[in-house]
């Protein structure tokens, strides 16, 4: 069992937000989260990424597990190597410390002082994944939209994540690249142990590679 997320509630100004029952993804299983603007899907990806209370403020009951670990005991640097989140604009994610595509790709990993001989070999992997290799040595800010999503993908991946939460994260890529790209993420995820968690405001391109659903009501 990977990832649990039962009874979770989520209050601001004593105001309840959302409130979800139960869900539970076993090892390799994907999860999409269905729900228009507002509805509250940024909001519980911030929480499972573990930015509550530190970067969201807001008040949590229930119970967020991962591979064992409570989500909502562990601080952000202390998920940062297992849980890895990519947001729908990809600028704002940019590191802003690296020149290259590469540098980009190697950033995070090179932070938590992961083992030389693995980034590099993790890097030209990641590379032929995201359909990057021809944009290596390109400025990641010369970047397309859809180029630089698949860039920030690809750096979250170099983590080695336990669960990846993408919050958008194709909206910019074309529909026969978003298949290609998921079609990979598929076939890496069948080697690697992994949860990935998809939210998106419409379910019908990404419930053929999903095993489970949730849709999130209208708020308001």
């Amino acid at each position: 069992m990977a990832f649990i997320m039962r009874d979770l509630q989520f209050t601001q100004s004593d105001h309840p937000i959302f409130n979800i029952a139960d869900i539970t993804l076993h090892d390799h299983e994907w999860l999409c989260i269905e729900g228009g603007n507002g509805s509250g899907k940024s909001t519980i990806a911030s929480i499972i990424a573990g930015w509550v209370p530190t970067l969201l403020p807001g008040e949590i009951s229930g119970k967020l597990t991962l591979n064992d670990s409570c989500i909502l005991e562990c601080s952000v640097i202390e998920l940062s190597s297992k849980i890895q989140y990519v947001q729908q604009a990809p600028q704002w994610q940019l590191s802003g410390c690296a020149f290259t595509v590469e540098e980009e790709l190697t950033f995070g990993p090179e932070n938590l002082a992961m083992d030389n001989a693995i980034i590099l070999s993790q890097l030209e992997k990641i590379l032929e994944l995201m359909d990057l290799m021809h944009l290596r040595k390109r400025d990641p800010s010369t970047l397309s939209g859809g180029e630089m999503q698949r860039l920030m993908i690809g750096a979250a991946l170099m983590m080695q994540p336990e669960l990846l939460i993408l919050d958008e994260s194709f909206s910019r890529m074309t529909l026969a690249y978003q298949t290609k790209i998921l079609e990979r993420l598929k076939a890496l995820n069948s080697k690697q142990p992994m949860n990935i968690i998809i939210l998106e405001k419409r379910k019908s391109e990404f419930m053929a590679f999903c095993e489970q659903l949730l849709t999130l009501p209208k708020r308001g």
